[in-house]
């Protein structure tokens, strides 16, 4: 899990935008899609 402090600027086509310690963090290892769920 991981918090979203921020949001913008917006990118087509993406609603979120990991930096790479998030991403490494809940395992990523490249891009790619995900399902969110609010908390």
């Amino acid at each position: 899990m991981v918090r979203v402090n921020d949001r913008g600027p917006f990118t087509e086509g993406m609603s979120l935008d990991l930096s790479a310690g998030a991403a490494r963090a809940i395992g990523m290892r490249s891009t790619q899609k995900v399902s969110m769920k609010r908390c």
